[in-house]
C-alpha cells in the first residue's frame, strides 16, 4: 500500500510538473511579442587607466537589433586631467553652480537611440546604475530627454543627489521610470530620443565624475541599461487600393488595413488637399481595429486628381493611395435654330457639356412636362446636335433636366 501511494505521489508530481511547462510556454508565448527588452546597455567595466575617462562618444556592448545608437558623449564642458579611474567612464570640470549654467557650459552627457525604418520603441526604464564621485566632484545630476533633432529638452524626474561615497563602490541610483512619459513611446525612425544628463555643483575643477562599473564591487556592479519594447511599426491599406467620388454626393467607404502594432490604438483615416499634401489632413474616419467606415460629405472638397488617403495612429503612418474628386457634371442644351416652321415635326436642339467626363445620357422634358423625360445617350465631348421627333408648336420650350457622365456622376 505504501508503494503503491508513493508511485500515486509521482504520478501527480510529473503531471503538475508537465502543467507547469505547458502554462510556462504559453506565458512565454503572449509574452514573446513586444516584450520588453534591452534596447542598449553599456558596460564601463573594460575602461582602463590609459583610456583617459573613456572614450567618447563611447558605443554599448549590447544594442538591440533594429536599432541605431549614438554613444554616450561628453559635453564641450569636460575637462580630462589628472589620472582617470579604472572601470569608469567620464570626466571632470564640472563646477557650475546651476542646471542652467551646467546646460550653458556643456558640463553635459548625452546619448541618442533610434530604431531603424519600420521599427518603434516604447521606452519602458532606465534600469538602476551607478555613479562614482571624486570628493571634489558634481554633487548634483539630472536626466532629460528631447525627442527628434529640434525642440528643447524636458526633465525626466526631479535632480538628483549623487551620494557621498567617493572610493569605487560608488553611489547606486535607482531606476527611472520611462513607460509614463507619452512622448517617449512609439518612437519612429524619424524621431529619435536623446537622453541627456546635466551635471553641477562640483567644488573643484578637477573634482571627477564617472559611470561606475567595477565588476568586483558587487554594490557598484551596475552597467546603464535603457529598456522597451521594440516593434515593428507598419500600416499598410489594403482595401481600397484607389478610390473615386463625385464632389457633389456623400461618399461613404469601408478602408481595410493590416497594422504590426502591438495593443489597441486609435487609427485614423485621412484626406489630403488636392495637391496631396497632408500638412492640415481631414480626417475622415477612426478606429482601433479594420475595417474603419469611412465618410466624406458631400460638397467639401474641390474637384481634382491629386487627392491622397493614409491611416495615421500617432506618428506611424501608413503609405498613402491616390483618390480623385470627380467634377459635377454641367452642360446646356439649346436649339440650333430658334425658328421653325409650324407643324414641323423634327428640330434640331444641340448639348454643349462643360463638366464631367464624356460620354454623357442627359434628360429633358418639352414645355415643362412631367416625368419620365425624353432621354438621349452616348454624347460624346464637344458640342453635339441631335434631331427631336415630337409635334412642333409655337413657343415651344426644352429644359436639361438631369446629367451622367461616364463615371456616374449627375447633376439634377
Amino acid at each position: 500500500m505504501w508503494s503503491s501511494s508513493l508511485v500515486k505521489k509521482c504520478f501527480w508530481q510529473r503531471r503538475l510538473y508537465l502543467l507547469f511547462v505547458a502554462v510556462s510556454i504559453m506565458i512565454a508565448t503572449v509574452q514573446g511579442y513586444g516584450q520588453v527588452i534591452t534596447i542598449a546597455q553599456w558596460n564601463f567595466g573594460g575602461i582602463v587607466q590609459a583610456d583617459n575617462y573613456g572614450a567618447s562618444p563611447y558605443a554599448p556592448a549590447t544594442i538591440a537589433t533594429n536599432v541605431s545608437i549614438v554613444g554616450v558623449t561628453r559635453g564641450t564642458g569636460f575637462t580630462r586631467s589628472g589620472t582617470a579611474a579604472a572601470s569608469g567612464w567620464g570626466g571632470n570640470g564640472l563646477t557650475e553652480s546651476s542646471m542652467n549654467a551646467a546646460i550653458t557650459a556643456g558640463d553635459t552627457v548625452t546619448f541618442t537611440i533610434k530604431p531603424d525604418a519600420g521599427y518603434a520603441i516604447d521606452f519602458n526604464q532606465i534600469a538602476a546604475y551607478n555613479i562614482r564621485r571624486s570628493g571634489t566632484g558634481p554633487t548634483t545630476m539630472q536626466w532629460q530627454y528631447k525627442v527628434g533633432n529640434s525642440g528643447t529638452f524636458g526633465n525626466i524626474g526631479s535632480s538628483i543627489a549623487i551620494g557621498s561615497t567617493t572610493t569605487d563602490r560608488g553611489n547606486d541610483q535607482a531606476a527611472i521610470l520611462l513607460s509614463n512619459i507619452p512622448r517617449l513611446q512609439t518612437i519612429i525612425r524619424d524621431s529619435s530620443v536623446t537622453f541627456r544628463i546635466v551635471l553641477w555643483a562640483g567644488s573643484g575643477a578637477g573634482g571627477n565624475w564617472y559611470f561606475n562599473s567595477r565588476t568586483n564591487v558587487p554594490e557598484a556592479n551596475r552597467y546603464l541599461t535603457i529598456t522597451g519594447t521594440r516593434y515593428q511599426a507598419v500600416i499598410d491599406i489594403t482595401s481600397p487600393t484607389s478610390a473615386s467620388f463625385c464632389v457633389n454626393k456623400m461618399h461613404s467607404f469601408s478602408t481595410v488595413f493590416t497594422k504590426t502594432l502591438p495593443g489597441t490604438r486609435t487609427y485614423t483615416v485621412q484626406l489630403s488637399n488636392s495637391a496631396g499634401s497632408f500638412a492640415s489632413p481631414t480626417p475622415i474616419g477612426s478606429g482601433t481595429a479594420s475595417p474603419i467606415a469611412c465618410t466624406i460629405p458631400a460638397n467639401t472638397v474641390a474637384a481634382g486628381t491629386g487627392y491622397r488617403m493614409r491611416i495615421v495612429s500617432g506618428p506611424v503612418i501608413s503609405d498613402t493611395i491616390p483618390v480623385v474628386a470627380n467634377a459635377v457634371p454641367n452642360g446646356t442644351l439649346t436649339a440650333v435654330s430658334s425658328t421653325v416652321c409650324i407643324g414641323a415635326t423634327e428640330a434640331l436642339l444641340r448639348f454643349t457639356p462643360s463638366a464631367g467626363t464624356a460620354p454623357y445620357s442627359i434628360e429633358y422634358r418639352v414645355n415643362a412636362g412631367s416625368p419620365p423625360y425624353n432621354t438621349r445617350s452616348s454624347l460624346p465631348a464637344g458640342v453635339t446636335n441631335f434631331p427631336v421627333s415630337v409635334p412642333l408648336q409655337p413657343d415651344n420650350t426644352y429644359q436639361l433636366m438631369k446629367i451622367t457622365d461616364n463615371i456616374g456622376c449627375i447633376r439634377e
